[in-house]
């Protein structure tokens, strides 16, 4: 029975052992390490989409109460509705990359 001595200089004692059959299992035995952080992708994604299409929807309902007359306490309402959806998915873009980022970082390790 032979047992296997690893090819590097030094070792660390605790080391993180990870799959390394095939490429695929490496990249996913790092990604599975950390599950927060696709799991925060895919929220901050969803999210990014529903502050997008929110934001259209405000963006047709202020064109509506233009067009229909209802004055500027409701153009101001939309227009609040409006900035505030953008800045919705500008928190949620942001988040998005950072969980991004941070992913790609603990797997290049």
């Amino acid at each position: 029975m032979a047992t296997t001595v690893p090819q590097r200089e030094f070792t660390i004692t605790g080391e993180y052992e990870y799959d390394r059959r095939t490429p695929t299992r490496w990249v996913l035995a790092h990604v599975w390490r950390y599950p927060w952080l696709p799991i925060v992708f895919v929220l901050t994604v969803i999210g990014m989409a529903v502050a997008q299409s929110f934001g259209a929807i405000s963006i047709g309902r202020a064109f509506d109460a233009l067009i229909g007359g209802g004055g500027a306490a409701a153009l101001g309402a939309a227009a609040l509705w409006v900035t505030a959806s953008y800045l919705g998915y500008g928190a949620f873009d942001i988040v998005n990359s950072l969980a991004l980022r941070v992913l790609g970082q603990r797997v290049e390790r």
